[in-house]
């Protein structure tokens, strides 16, 4: 039986565009690099800049709780912490033994066991009592340390007199030795009790804190 009916011819599936791919060529990749590395080198000085003021700022507080602990203990037992045989401007500059007793951990001098300070232990012995080698906790003597690792200096006039001109220790120079180096004019204060920090290690100048200014 003839038939006319012929099969439509089977119509082949469109192929799926192809999307196109794009990525960064060598040269923008060099680029990109390039401004990345000179933005991080803009952003480092700014950032040392701001913890510089922000350690600063810790100190001065620092200096000045200290200050007024000194005076509290004053007004509590009559005279200043570790006053025995001593006369006349004193300039501290290991200041554990206070400290110790400001904060009770020696009770010689501090026969009431009062608390005028609360310091936490120092990390990487900054900014805290210090932590002897191989120690978990801060000996009852430990120095007070700064945000850069010095110990507070504090300055007593145990005759009940103004301090007058104080030869406040200095700053390290850049090139790390340990030369100190005097304030001129030294600076002068009116009060009986003062403290300080020498500050950065690697300043070129002499920038010490003082609870005073």
């Amino acid at each position: 039986m003839n038939s006319s009916f012929k099969k439509p011819a089977q119509q082949r599936p469109h192929a799926a565009p192809q999307a196109e791919t794009t990525g960064f060529t060598l040269i923008e990749l060099l680029v990109v690099i390039t401004i990345i590395a000179v933005l991080a080198g803009l952003l480092f000085p700014a950032m040392g800049a701001v913890r510089n003021q922000a350690r600063k700022a810790s100190a001065k507080n620092d200096v000045t709780q200290l200050v007024n602990a000194i005076k509290a203990y004053q007004l509590e037992y009559g005279h200043y912490p570790d006053s025995s045989g001593k006369e006349g401007a004193k300039t501290i500059t290991s200041n554990g033994t206070i400290v110790g007793t400001l904060r009770a951990a020696t009770t010689g001098d501090n026969t009431r066991e009062i608390r005028f300070l609360e310091i936490p232990n120092a990390k990487n012995n900054r900014s805290g009592l210090e932590i002897s080698s191989g120690g978990a906790t801060a000996d009852p003597t430990a120095d007070w340390l700064d945000p850069w690792g010095n110990p507070y200096v504090i300055y007593i006039n145990y005759s009940y007199k103004p301090l007058g001109s104080l030869d406040v220790p200095g700053l390290y120079k850049k090139n790390g030795t340990a030369t100190e180096a005097k304030l001129s004019p030294q600076p002068s204060v009116n009060g009986e009790v003062g403290a300080s920090s020498k500050g950065n290690k690697d300043g070129s100048t002499i920038d010490p804190i003082m609870s005073w200014q």
